[in-house]
């Protein structure tokens, strides 16, 4: 199988078109995994060393997102709660690169959150409800000459940006990227088009590449912002709606980081978000606790009704007016610390959020609409549909590429098992359409619960770690290089996609599985090139008589690359009988080699006791290509005894005595009266 030049182009060509990022699942199992990025036009854009890598800031490494409208989207593994364990509220931090919280030194980074990654709701940063900052701004990139760009926006204003080069799509291959034009919208904090290295923003807390990332207190409610704050700390509790309210939200699973400056820095360049890392915050054994209400807030004098549940006042104003807060606390009113705040006019968005934080407590925030803003309507995030009843599948299930390998034998599957040890699964597959029955995952973790019993279901982080549909640990190793096939193929969808020349594979926890199929977990041991071959037995059980010619035939293909094909195209196009490969049995617990394949995929086996043997394959094609171990089931009955020839062996012996027999009766013919 000459195919490792075939497989290592594959694999680069899969690097460029998945969604998926292989650094995020390497030894440190990242929580989190990129699925989009867009480096805006910048002086990073296309640049390998800041401006493309950007799975690497999920190791601690820095990557620009560009200028204004540059974009990552982050899928965590596991939900991030909005917990009452985590000091200050904070829940998440992504952090940039900034050294200190100088207005020049700033490259603030707007964040979205989303439960399902379609419906996003802003993190309100302290900026957020001041004049100059635009809840719907959009600029239009026009490609004019290399490292050089026109813009026209939302705002009516138009120019040229350089350095700023047009994202090539290679670079960028997970979002689609039009020819000449790009346009992108979002959050505007500021805009300075006249070139100076004075240009910039400052702002308080709520957003990444503001602030140092150590050494500084982790409140982002501090006083000195400037000399304490700490970079990239986010409460969910910030999430707002279009119109600047507070949404409840109990956890999150997506995150979105967006460059919100379009500022020309003359020599420094545009202002750019940089992103070195992401983070989970750290979770206390016992609740923090809630921030006790103020005494008071009064807005131009008039008292709020602070007794009840809601968080949202109207109170109307005409002309300048102010807001005090009666608390010895923390208090934020929109991006100014203090309990008091003069407004000389009517705010452009019509709202003030006050924010009210003591000790290491979760904040209050209340949302005040002065008369201008929208009135608020509650919204609730998408509920999760109603949970089908668990259905159950009996499969046969085998695991190889480790020294513990484990054998074919059937398995019985709740499609519910996954979610009863905690694991989040994917509801629907990449077309959109749910999953109903057991996967591809439920049979895995229903193997560990079979193989390690208590020990997996009190600890099951121990031995299986699966996030956003990728298995990062299986059986107690690293299983970022691992595979399923399924009745000898990978699950796909059945559409042809010319971009893989076969069709879309299916996840661990989107393909479905039914009873009597045959499922294969396997790691690859050619950690190089991929290369391993599926293989297969001609028979899934043989019966023999003792004294017959036992030969069976072993075919094989390269899984990586043939396996999302339809098994019969397999069988026309890409199987190929596999030389040299030892087939083994397990005789008394032990594993012994019973036979070795020819050119031909046939091999003898050498099995003379009755009896029924267990069958497996293992070793590497002629060019170093390993064995996925496929089984069969040989069962050995007792000799005939007919006097016809049986085996190989036999029918020689019967050929070889014929013709004896033969010469002898001629003989005998021809000379037997000279005995007489």
């Amino acid at each position: 199988m000459k195919i490792k030049r075939i497989i290592s182009i594959l694999l680069a060509v899969l690097m460029l078109t998945s969604v998926v990022s292989l650094f995020a699942f390497a030894e440190n199992e990242a929580i989190a995994r990129v699925t989009e990025y867009l480096n805006a036009p910048s002086q990073y854009t296309n640049n390998g060393a800041f401006g493309i890598n950007i799975d690497s800031t999920l190791d601690g490494k820095v990557t620009s997102l560009g200028n204004f409208g540059g974009y990552v989207v982050y899928e965590f593994n596991e939900p991030v709660m909005n917990s009452d364990k985590h000091a200050y509220g904070v829940d998440f931090i992504v952090s940039g690169n900034a050294f200190n919280a100088a207005l020049t030194t700033q490259e603030p980074g707007q964040v979205w959150v989303s439960q399902d990654g379609e419906n996003w709701f802003a993190l309100a940063g302290s900026e957020h409800y001041e004049d100059e900052t635009v809840w719907d701004y959009s600029i239009t990139y026009t490609k004019l000459e290399e490292r050089k760009c026109t813009f026209t926006d939302s705002l009516g204003d138009s120019g040229t940006v350089s350095p700023a080069e047009y994202p090539v799509s290679e670079n960028y291959p997970i979002v689609v990227i039009p020819e000449n034009d790009l346009t992108l919208s979002g959050i505007l904090l500021r805009k300075q088009r006249t070139p100076s290295m004075d240009n910039g923003i400052q702002t308080s807390f709520g957003y990444v590449d503001t602030h140092k990332n150590s050494g500084a207190s982790p409140n982002p409610y501090c006083e000195n912002h400037a000399a304490d704050g700490r970079d990239g700390q986010f409460d969910i509790s910030w999430a707002v709606d279009k119109d600047g309210y507070g949404v409840e939200l109990n956890w999150i699973k997506y995150v979105k980081v967006q460059t919100a400056t379009f500022i020309d820095g003359a020599l420094y360049g545009e202002k750019s978000t940089e992103i070195s890392s992401v983070a989970l915050a750290d979770e206390a054994k016992e609740p923090v606790g809630k921030t006790s209400a103020p005494e008071y807030i009064t807005v131009d004098g008039t008292a709020l009704d602070l007794g009840g549940d809601s968080d949202y006042f109207e109170v109307d104003v005409d002309g300048d007016f102010d807001i005090n807060v009666g608390t010895d606390a923390n208090v934020y009113i929109n991006n100014a610390y203090g309990t008091s705040r003069h407004f000389s006019s009517q705010t452009e968005k019509g709202i003030v959020r006050v924010i009210v934080q003591s000790d290491n407590c979760e904040p209050l925030i209340y949302y005040i609409n002065t008369g201008k803003g929208n009135p608020h309507t509650d919204i609730t995030p998408p509920e999760k549909e109603d949970e089908a009843e668990p259905v159950s599948a009996t499969v046969s299930f085998s695991m190889s590429g480790t020294d513990n390998q484990i054998m074919k034998h059937e398995i019985t599957v709740s499609s519910d098992i996954a979610e009863k040890y905690g694991y989040e699964t994917a509801k629907k597959d990449h077309n959109g359409v749910k999953i109903d029955g057991v996967t591809v995952f439920d049979v895995i973790v229903a193997s560990h619960e079979e193989l390690y019993g208590d020990s997996f279901k009190n600890n099951p982080e121990n031995y299986l770690i699966m996030g956003s549909s990728f298995i990062m640990k299986a059986y107690g190793r690293n299983a970022a290089a691992s595979g399923f096939i399924v009745n000898g193929v990978m699950p796909n969808d059945g559409i042809y996609n010319a971009d893989f020349n076969g069709c879309t594979g299916y996840a661990c926890d989107t393909a479905v599985v039914n009873d009597g199929d045959s499922v294969t977990y396997f790691f690859y041991k050619d950690s190089k090139f991929f290369s391993d071959c599926y293989s297969w037995f001609d028979c899934d059980t043989y019966s023999f008589n003792a004294d017959d010619d036992m030969t069976v035939n072993l075919s094989g293909y390269c899984a990586i690359y043939y396996g999302i094909n339809e098994w019969q195209t397999i069988l026309d196009k890409y199987a190929e009988p596999l030389e040299g490969i030892e087939i083994y049995a397990e005789i008394d617990g032990e594993k012994v080699l019973v036979g070795t394949t020819d050119k031909n995929g046939n091999a003898r086996l050498n099995l003379t006791g009755e009896g029924e043997y267990v069958i497996f394959s293992e070793g590497e094609t002629e060019d170093g290509s390993p064995i996925i171990t496929n089984y069969a089931v040989v069962t050995v009955n007792p000799a005939q005894g007919d006097g016809k020839p049986h085996g190989f062996i036999e029918w020689v012996k019967h050929i070889w005595n014929s013709i004896k027999n033969w010469f002898v009766k001629v003989f005998n013919f021809l000379f037997g009266w000279i005995g007489k």
